[in-house]
């Protein structure tokens, strides 16, 4: 089959009509065969303005993309369209690019020459492509802008590589594509010098000429700006007549750089180098070759050789090529077991799921599952950089990764060690050669200085002294700008010399990096030097007020910061990095080797512990602005700032704890362990506050916030003791996460830390924290009693506070008892109640919460479709950054479409069992919606096979948990009776029996109608109508988990059961009664089914 993008959009010659169904076809076609959420599909298709029901609508034009020949297959959260069998002519045109750049690079121009012509003959009307696409009232009025864009990158890059091997092989042809696509508004300065250069290769140099001065004469009228480096270079080679003949330029530096395409999904951090990459071209080449036959490919350096650097040329490469780039900087990290839970939050990893049957109970993953769930749907090019401090824990976690990543994911680390891992393809990155090492030099110095007086000796020479590292390099170019050649040399010398004498015993391998640096804080005044030892002490980038409130001592004189950050960024020892308001607008950032250097400065005596004190102490009242509004409409700007500082806020709280700086400490913590519990993070959760109670220090002991001393009041600041507010909050997700983790020590620090604050100074805290940890009280009690019923008291008092923010916690928890106790309708209510207060106060985490309960109730016995509330879910878990929650909905949703029929599900459903990136809980719900669609299709030894892993999966997983053991017996027992054999209805009998005793003992009582219903299936079955109804009609009033796992009632159970007026007056007997009656009449029912048959007859009934 033939796809034609580049133009008017058709499949096999016949026009893809409407703009929709053609959007729909080119984002499938975009991702590559890759999987294309259903969000990123609605909003390429609606941009924006989805209609009502999104996910439907996009169904629909996925059956029209089907009928229309297009084998669009059905995956876990969105779709894909496999590029098997399919000829894409912009894949063509790309892989045609690619070719022939390599062959061009290679050194044959005339292969090289033969892919750009076949690359340019795939574009739609080929005469006028060119100046359509580089009209920008041509791209504006086409369908979609953003795909005419890429469109016309692609041409630009193969018109550039058609050019560029023509001049090589002399046969440089018609202009007509360049100069549409060069003299574009705005214009494109790298195609007009490449247009420049082909003139001047025909001899046209009037022209040319002529072409920069029109260039020159746009950019100063429209933009008040002169032309690029770029521009300027080629000019003055074509005014020495350097660029009469043809062939490749002679000076590299004057050759513009081949544009690349559009970049994919790329980190912003990644996707553009300030700088270009100069003479590493090989070195790129040959690790993308290596990247393709290597799992892993380890840059190998000594510090400042530009590992990193190269490593962004090549994620930047990639992105270009389509790949999707994942990369995770490991600066910041010092501690080896910091690398997996870093690595895991970077790729949106959780590190707990919601069991499927019980959405309102959080469960643990272990961590091979939760890097095989984190992995499975990771592409492309991953980047860990830095890794050489944490190397035994990187080398783990990559180690790890390799095992269960899929063959199209490649890892590429940089490090001063090689990671040791099986199957690790070390490259070492050498210092650059002498000719390139000078050009780099020059460069870098020129763009500074134009003026600057050469001389390639002493050039030479001073990049020798630099042992040719590129960072080095780079510091030498900036001092350039002030400086002459010769005086820079010369400093430099005796900077080497000055730093053997003052920081002795230092690792041979940084010699000449440190006394680089140590050199360019010679240059600085001691305001600026004190300034740069200071910001050493952040491990991220960090804001303009976040560095005033670090470096300025309030007993001391003042110091303008700003003016002092300005200097550092000019003398290259920062850089400045635009972000968003989010995250507190533009940032700087430290290199790692000039922030080691400022630390060594810094020192490790007063002076640093003052400096830390005062981090520690911007780092409390930052957390704490963020966590009071985390509650709140600001949750996710906080996220984002929290997101945002969270390397620096860690490094604070380290600190903290170390030196017993509790206030800190807890202010720190108290609002990191909210934002992590909010995303699913419970092992960080867990981790953290358990070192803030300092439950893992032997020679302390507990804090002394868990011990004696007393929590001073809100807001002041007498000692170090911590606010009584911050104490609850780490003592309420000490619980919390110690709870799910099954972390009992933690557990029982959380709450002896509550139970202090709150009986020595109630008064003190707040009325939402207080109320928080009396309801506290009754969450425990109710779990050491079982009964659930002993909520009540906890949530009538939120539910009856003026806070809305309260009444939907108390509405929330109200609602998990109420299903706990089978009062389904009651749940459902309560858990709408709850969404409407989170929605009303802009809680996207409890409005998330919400939301699940009441799709996964409401796919209960006789409930509607939940799908609409599991999408609400869905893209409230996106939006807060609960990675791991949003694709558990995202499968839920599949399931739920298998259990009700869809057979379009079932690709879905079987990537789900086979794939590791899912947990037993998910993938025994997927085994159970697999089982229902082969029931419905009388598939019957399929469907009890798949019933039967289900309870094998669960039972395995969780010994020590019934419930979810007792649910899929009790589905696989109802698949065997519905089956109607004998042998089958047998095993189905001791299947019941031996759930029985456990469903009984859950004091769960949905758990236990799932039973129920079993031996209603069975009574059916046996003749016995009247007790199959009311078997039925009870187990319906409580709300059985097996019906949301196996769909409507069929077989003998439906003829018992009658019609719907039928079964609508049974529910409505069985609904006038109370939960505990109809709990009695269950738990009577059953215990009487000790004595049941325990063998079927030898024919169905």
């Amino acid at each position: 089959m033939q796809i034609t993008v580049l133009g008017s959009l058709a499949v096999d010659g016949t026009a893809v009509r409407g703009q929709r169904l053609s959007d729909l076809v080119r984002a499938l076609v975009d991702a590559r065969g890759r999987v294309v959420p259903h969000a990123s599909l609605v909003e390429s298709v609606w941009h924006g303005s989805p209609p009502d029901d999104g996910v439907g609508a996009l169904q629909a034009l996925v059956a029209r993309a089907r009928r229309a020949g297009l084998a669009v297959v059905t995956a876990t959260e969105g779709y894909r369209l496999p590029l098997d069998g399919l000829t894409v002519d912009v894949l063509e045109a790309e892989a045609l690019l690619s070719r022939g750049r390599r062959d061009l690079g290679a050194g044959s121009p005339s292969t090289a020459l033969d892919a750009a012509r076949a690359a340019r003959a795939l574009f739609d009307d080929p005469a006028a492509a060119a100046s359509a696409w580089a009209s920008n009232a041509t791209v504006g009025s086409l369908a979609d802008g953003q795909v005419a864009a890429r469109t016309a990158r692609l041409l630009a890059d193969v018109v550039a590589l058609r050019t560029e091997a023509e001049l090589a092989t002399g046969e440089v042809g018609a202009l007509d594509d360049l100069r549409a696509l060069a003299l574009r508004t705005p214009p494109d300065e790298p195609l007009v010098a490449l247009l420049v250069r082909a003139l001047a290769a025909q001899g046209r140099d009037a022209e040319a000429l002529h072409v920069i001065d029109q260039l020159r004469s746009e950019l100063a009228e429209q933009y008040g700006t002169d032309p690029s480096p770029v521009v300027a270079a080629v000019h003055l080679a074509l005014l020495r007549g350097e660029l009469a003949s043809p062939g490749p330029a002679a000076n590299p530096s004057a050759t513009p750089a081949v544009p690349e395409p559009h970049q994919a999904r790329t980190p912003a951090a990644w996707r553009r180098a300030l700088t270009t990459l100069v003479g590493r071209e090989g070195d790129l080449q040959q690790i993308e070759d290596e990247l393709a036959r290597e799992p892993l490919v380890t840059l190998v350096a000594v510090g400042g050789a530009g590992k990193t650097r190269l490593a962004l040329e090549l994620a930047r490469r990639a992105g270009a090529r389509g790949e999707d780039v994942h990369a995770v900087e490991l600066a910041g990290l010092r501690d080896s077991d910091e690398v997996l839970p870093a690595l895991l939050t970077a790729l949106g990893a959780s590190e707990s799921t919601s069991d499927a049957e019980r959405p309102q109970v959080r469960r643990m993953l272990t961590p091979e599952d939760r890097l095989r769930r984190a992995v499975a749907d990771v592409h492309g090019l991953l980047v860990l950089d830095n890794c050489e401090q944490v190397l035994d824990g990187a080398a783990t976690a990559v180690a790890g990764l390799l095992a269960a990543a899929p063959a199209d994911l490649h890892v590429l680390a940089t490090s001063r060690s090689a990671l040791g891992v099986a199957g690790e393809r070390v490259h070492p990155v050498l210092a650059l050669p002498d000719d390139v090492a000078v050009g780099l030099l020059e460069t870098r110095a020129r763009a500074g200085r134009p003026t600057l007086a050469w001389d390639p000796e002493t050039a030479l020479e001073l990049c020798r002294r630099l042992d040719h590292l590129p960072l080095a390099i780079e510091l030498a170019a900036a001092r350039l700008r002030t400086m002459p050649l010769d005086d820079v040399l010369a400093g430099v010398v005796d900077r080497f010399g000055l730093l053997d004498d003052a920081l002795r015993g230092l690792p041979d391998q940084h010699a000449g990096l440190w006394a680089m640096v140590d050199w360019s804080w010679t240059l600085l005044a001691a305001d600026d030097r004190a300034l740069l030892a200071t910001l050493s002490v952040f491990p991220a980038p960090f804001t303009a007020d976040a560095a005033e409130a670090v470096a300025v001592d309030p007993a001391g004189p003042g110091s303008d910061v700003r003016r002092g950050l300005a200097t550092l960024v000019e003398h290259s020892l920062l850089t400045l990095e635009d972000s968003g308001p989010q995250t507190g607008g533009a940032r700087y950032r430290m290199l790692e080797t000039v922030r080691e250097y400022g630390a060594a400065r810094l020192g490790t005596d007063a002076g640093r512990t003052a400096v830390m004190a005062r981090l520690a102490s911007w780092a409390a009242a930052t957390a704490s602005a963020h966590g009071r509004r985390l509650a709140g409409a600001g949750q996710l700007d906080a996220l984002a700032g929290l997101t945002a500082d969270q390397e620096t806020l860690m490094e604070a709280l380290r600190w903290a704890v170390a030196e017993d700086h509790e206030r800190e400490a807890y202010a720190i913590g108290a609002a990191l362990l909210l934002s992590w519990s909010a995303r699913g993070l419970h092992a960080e959760a867990l981790t953290w506050a358990r070192l803030v109670l300092q439950g893992d220090s032997a020679a302390r002991g507990a804090s002394a916030a868990v011990r004696t001393r007393s929590a001073t009041g809100q807001g002041t600041r007498d000692d170090d003791t911590p606010a009584p507010d911050d104490i609850a909050t780490v003592a309420l997700l000490a619980v919390l996460s110690g709870g799910i983790a099954g972390d009992l020590r933690t557990l029982v620090l959380g709450r002896r830390a509550a139970a202090r604050v709150l009986t020595q100074h109630p008064d003190r805290l707040s009325h939402g924290v207080r109320s928080l940890l009396l309801a506290l009280n009754d969450v425990l009690r109710a779990s050491v009693s079982l009964d659930p019923s002993s909520l009540t008291p906890a949530t009538a008092k939120l539910i009856d506070d003026d806070d809305p923010r309260l009444r939907g916690l108390g509405f929330l928890l109200r609602s998990g008892s109420r299903e706990n106790l089978g009062e389904i309708a009651g749940a459902l209510e309560d858990a709408r109640a709850a969404f409407d207060q989170f929605e009303e106060t802009g809680n996207h985490w409890g409005m998330a919460i919400a939301a699940q309960g009441l799709g996964l109730w409401k796919s209960g016995p006789g409930g509607t479709d939940p799908d609409p509330w599991l999408v609400v879910a869905q893209e409230n878990f996106e939006l807060i950054g609960a990675a791991q929650d949003a694709r558990s909905i995202a499968v839920a949703r599949v399931v739920n479409a298998a259990v009700r029929g869809d057979i379009d599900a079932r690709p879905a459903l079987e990537e789900v069992v086979v794939s590791g990136a899912h947990d037993v809980s998910t993938r025994a719900q997927a085994l159970s919606g697999l089982a229902a669609l082969d029931a419905a299709g009388g598939r019957w030894d399929d469907a009890i096979a798949r019933a039967d892993e289900a309870v094998a999966m669960t039972t395995d997983s969780r010994p020590g948990a019934p419930q979810a053991r007792v649910v899929y017996q009790g589905a696989a027992a109802r698949m065997r009776i519905r089956s109607g054999r004998p042998a089958a209805v047998r095993e189905g009998i001791a299947l019941l029996a031996g759930a029985l005793p456990d469903a009984l003992a859950t004091h769960d009582v949905p758990v236990a109608s799932t039973i129920a219903l079993g031996y209603a299936e069975l009574a059916a079955y046996l003749g016995d109508d009247e007790r199959a109804r009311e078997l039925w009609s009870l187990a319906m009033r409580l709300g059985s988990h097996n019906a949301m796992l196996f769909g409507s009632s069929e077989g003998a159970l439906a003829i018992a059961l009658g019609d719907d007026a039928s079964r609508a007056g049974l529910r409505t007997r069985a609904e006038a009664l109370t939960s505990a009656e109809v709990t009695a009449r269950l738990t009577a029912m059953l215990s009487g089914e000790h004595g049941t048959v325990t063998s079927a007859p030898s024919s169905g009934t």
